[in-house]
């Protein structure tokens, strides 16, 4: 198979992540918002996240080296890993997240027997962190 001819799921998901936001938010939540990014720039910034199973700093980074990705969304500058957890923390985005990511898993799961989502902070693990790191830990003392 050709280069040209191979899609990229990540730029896949950009994509239809993009087109899902239109349809759930306004451009802007506020007429006199700062309007530096749309709404569903940010949505798609969090379903990246979910996807690619980081945080909103990583995310962050990948978009910073990844000039594709960034073209996909539209972005010429990009949030502050500090705005993605300040758009998140509203309690509609949570519900829109929900939908999209319902949305992106019929898209590219459609032989997945089962799917779950953490939609308080979109982890793929039922796990905290902290029992992950105090885990690894653990293991590595034995």
């Amino acid at each position: 198979m050709s280069q040209s001819s191979r899609t990229n799921i990540l730029l896949e998901v950009t994509s239809l992540s993009l087109r899902i936001a239109r349809k759930q938010v306004a451009p802007y939540s506020h007429r006199n918002s700062p309007q530096k990014f749309t709404q569903e720039h940010l949505l798609t910034c969090l379903i990246l996240q979910a996807y690619l199973q980081t945080t909103y700093r990583g995310v962050i980074e990948i978009l910073e080296v990844s000039d594709t990705l960034r073209d996909r969304l539209g972005l010429k500058t990009l949030p502050h890993d500090s705005t993605l957890k300040k758009f998140a923390d509203r309690s509609s985005v949570l519900d829109i997240v929900d939908v999209m990511l319902h949305e992106l898993v019929q898209k590219f799961a459609l032989d997945a027997e089962e799917a779950a989502i953490d939609s308080t902070r979109m982890e793929t693990t039922s796990a905290s962190a902290h029992f992950q790191w105090t885990g690894s830990q653990l293991g590595a003392m034995q």
